[in-house]
């Protein structure tokens, strides 16, 4: 009932901070843009000049390239957005005078902050839930085929935000402050990650049997944000996943983070 309490006051404070009202302008734009996208250009060529000349394999292959379009935009959309909007959750509870009114009560801190975690999860969640099921029915009315595995994709959208999002609330809790947290995660997100997930291109350029191995454990600790990318459009595709390493080792990392942001954040000295 206790963090029931906290989540409920998460909810209320990105209200009061218009982030809730901004999501939701979000969606409404994003899937004004979608329904425009789709009624305009070579989209709607495909879904009704040119669908009659398509094998029905043919079509959907297309169709779900489209979709894959939608996902990978909002994928890169959702993560900038969602990091910046909940990042400042966990430094307001940590401002003087809040946090001793929140200590003064006959509440853990445990359950403070993973209350305050599982309150920004579920706004993102529900964020995307809104988006994707939105996005679907728009483009499964026009391209008359409804493919449930962008619905599917949804669950690894927000699997890829909890894990960076576990990054932000460490350095939340060293540094009582969201931007360290932000940059850190975004640098990840952008530049790093992808990298990463080609580093065979890097590999290429040197024979050195140790960067080599260096290159690959960073590889193998860190998120892989850009390989979950690319199983959530394998399952709009409804493409055989080869692997699931990306999601049970980054699961590792984001449970690993979130133990060690709860172990600093009993420890901290208010």
């Amino acid at each position: 009932m206790k963090i029931l309490a906290i989540i409920t006051d998460t909810f209320r404070e990105l209200l009061v901070r218009k982030t809730l009202i901004g999501f939701l302008v979000f969606n409404v734009l994003g899937l004004v843009g979608i329904a425009i996208f789709v009624n305009t250009g070579s989209i709607a060529s495909v879904a009704t000049n040119q669908k009659q000349t398509m094998t029905p394999e043919l079509y959907e292959k297309i169709a779900e390239m489209f979709e894959v379009a939608v996902m990978s935009i909002f994928y890169i959309v959702l993560i900038f957005i969602s990091i910046f909007s909940t990042a400042s959750v966990i430094p307001s509870v940590l401002e003087k005078g809040t946090i001793d009114l929140y200590l003064s009560k006959p509440l853990a801190r445990w359950e403070l902050l993973f209350g305050k975690i599982l309150g920004s999860v579920l706004v993102v969640a529900a964020n995307v839930g809104v988006f994707m099921l939105g996005a679907w029915i728009i483009l499964s009315i026009r391209l008359g085929t409804w493919n449930t595995g962008f619905i599917e994709a949804a669950p690894v959208l927000l699997f890829a935000f909890i894990v960076l999002y576990s990054i932000v609330v460490v350095f939340n809790v060293i540094t009582r402050s969201s931007a360290v947290g932000i940059i850190v995660t975004y640098v990840h997100f952008m530049i790093i990650s992808s990298a990463l997930a080609n580093r065979d291109k890097v590999f290429s350029f040197t024979d050195n049997k140790f960067w080599r191995g260096v290159i690959d454990w960073v590889y193998y600790l860190l998120p892989q944000s850009a390989e979950q990318s690319h199983m959530a459009s394998a399952f709009i595709m409804h493409n055989d996943i080869t692997t699931w390493y990306p999601i049970w080792a980054s699961s590792i990392f984001a449970v690993v983070m979130f133990a060690l942001a709860g172990w600093m954040f009993q420890k901290k000295d208010f």
